[in-house]
């Protein structure tokens, strides 16, 4: 419990403070025993749900507390509970300069926002929010945000900034989480290079690199070696508009992935060269290599539903032909494999495969606490090739370790 209060309060190394809020006697018990293990003194448990009114509520609550939520008539286990508004707490804590706010309320977020009128008229944070309730977007709770002027990002890990989410888009689905933050902060964090706003992208555009040794980024990776052993990039270059804009979209995956450019330029550069390769995979009879590299680009650009359809594509090919037949330069399906061994060509096809279902394990579940059997089942696949990594055997050991498997 208190994953997010535990690992702020160990970033901000007893600076500032904390007020984390958790409804039952359960929770907030374990989440005081967790800080006072840690020596945490900066994090204030306070024992109440959040919504647009103060009072008391229900609260049903099972075994798994992250989805306890507020009811009217509950018809299971539940608790009595105080209700509490951020315009309260404000002024009770006497809040002045709140930079972050994480809201996980299990559908109960508009009321939240609804409770705190004056605090987000008064405050500037930028809010962290969950954007799928069950297995549905929470448009009503993205809105809310919008009516009051909060603009809407999603966080790349492959980039490590904010990027600019547009609800317009149905076809860019969010993931987990979502954050948003006022005129003020989206300001401020781009200042910092933590941040890319829609206003900065709205008119951006690609300007020629000087990254001329681009392809030396792909033929020192191990896999490619083994592969193709020196040969050069234009030996692989076929007389077809694929073969062409399939080299031009490893070009921008290696300019997106480059950390010395510009977020702006980073970012424009891996989304271009995701379009790119939608475009030339949609067909039948699509070479392996480009749907390996569509895969690290669906992951670097977190388009899970794009990921999971090409993961499926993949696994489908090996299932049905035993092996993954690689002729032309590729990138490993995410960047932690690009230093990784397959030791030699016969091992290829199995070190892919293992790449495939890491790739599916970690970005198309959220938790391996949720998914449980069918992680476990996946993992031992894993484990089959040959190439299990310290991560997943982790994970494995806790699958077992949980449900007594050892």
């Amino acid at each position: 419990f208190g994953v997010y209060a535990l690992t702020m309060a160990k970033a901000m190394q007893g600076k500032g403070r904390i007020w984390a809020f958790e409804p039952t006697d359960k929770t907030a018990q374990y989440l005081t025993s967790s800080l006072k293990e840690n020596n945490f003194t900066t994090v204030a448990v306070i024992q109440c749900a959040m919504s647009d009114e103060t009072g008391k509520a229900f609260l049903s609550v099972g075994e798994n507390s992250e989805a306890n939520a507020l009811c009217e008539n509950p018809e299971s286990d539940y608790e009595d509970v105080t209700l509490r508004t951020l315009d309260d707490c404000m002024d009770e804590f006497c809040w002045e300069n709140i930079d972050f706010l994480k809201i996980d309320a299990e559908g109960h977020e508009e009321k939240i926002i609804n409770g705190g009128a004056r605090f987000f008229q008064k405050m500037s944070p930028l809010v962290m929010f969950e954007a799928i309730d069950k297995t549905l977007i929470s448009w009503n709770v993205i809105d809310a945000f919008s009516k009051i002027g909060y603009q809407h990002f999603s966080y790349l890990a492959s980039l490590g900034i904010l990027v600019p989410f547009n609800a317009d888009d149905s076809e860019q689905l969010p993931g987990l989480n979502l954050f948003c933050g006022n005129e003020n902060t989206v300001r401020s964090l781009e200042d910092k290079n933590l941040l890319i706003s829609h206003k900065t992208m709205q008119n951006y555009e690609l300007e020629p690199t000087s990254l001329s040794d681009w392809p030396c980024k792909i033929q020192n990776l191990p896999c490619y070696k083994i592969l193709f052993g020196a040969a050069n990039f234009n030996e692989f270059e076929r007389p077809d508009s694929d073969s062409s804009s399939y080299f031009e979209a490893l070009k921008l995956i290696v300019l997106s992935e480059t950390e010395t450019l510009e977020p702006a330029m980073r970012y424009k550069s891996l989304v271009e060269s995701f379009s790119v390769l939608c475009a030339i995979t949609s067909g039948e009879n699509v070479p392996v290599s480009r749907l390996i590299t569509l895969s690290r680009v669906c992951s670097n650009l977190e388009s899970r539903q794009m990921l999971k359809q090409t993961l499926d594509r993949l696994l489908a090919i090996y299932e049905d032909k035993g092996y993954f037949e690689i002729d032309e330069p590729f990138l490993p399906v995410y960047k932690d494999f690009d230093g990784g061994e397959p030791q030699s060509r016969e091992n290829i096809s199995t070190w892919v495969l293992a790449q495939v279902l890491e790739l599916q394990e970690i970005k198309l579940h959220y938790s391996s606490f949720l998914t449980s059997f069918s992680s476990l089942r996946n993992i031992n696949k894993i484990a089959e090739t040959g190439f299990l990594r310290e991560g997943m055997q982790r994970r494995l050991s806790l699958i077992k370790e949980r449900y007594d498997l050892n």
